[in-house]
C-alpha cells in the first residue's frame, strides 16, 4: 500500500509540473517548455500504465478525486493555449494577406 501511495504522489507531482509548465509557455520558450511538458506527459502515461497493471481499479479509485481535477485543469489549459495560438496565427496570416494585397496593388498601379 505504501508503494501505491508513493507512485500516486509521483503522479501528482508530475501533473503539477505539467500544469506549471503550461502556465510558463510563451513565444520565447514555447519549444523548450512543450518538450519538457511532453516528457512529463509520457512519464505520467507510463506510470499510469504501470499502476493499472499492478493494482485493482477499486484500489486506484481511492486516489482518483484529486487526479481527475488536476487532469481536467491541464486539459483546459491545453485547450486555451491552442485557442490562443490559433487566434494569433490567424491574425498574423490576415496581416500577411493584407500586405501581399497591398504589394499587388502597388505593382498594378505602376
Amino acid at each position: 500500500m505504501v508503494d501505491i501511495a508513493n507512485k500516486i504522489e509521483v503522479l501528482k507531482n508530475n501533473l503539477e509540473e505539467i500544469d506549471r509548465g503550461l502556465g510558463l509557455i510563451d513565444f520565447q520558450n514555447f519549444d523548450n517548455q512543450l518538450f519538457l511538458i511532453n516528457e512529463k506527459i509520457n512519464s505520467v502515461r507510463n506510470l499510469r500504465t504501470e499502476l493499472l497493471k499492478k493494482y485493482n481499479i477499486t484500489e486506484l479509485k481511492k486516489y482518483n478525486d484529486n487526479l481527475n481535477d488536476k487532469t481536467k485543469q491541464i486539459q483546459f489549459k491545453f485547450d486555451n493555449l491552442i485557442k490562443e495560438y490559433k487566434s494569433l496565427v490567424f491574425d498574423i496570416s490576415s496581416k500577411l494577406i493584407q500586405i501581399e494585397n497591398k504589394k499587388k496593388l502597388v505593382n498594378y498601379s505602376r
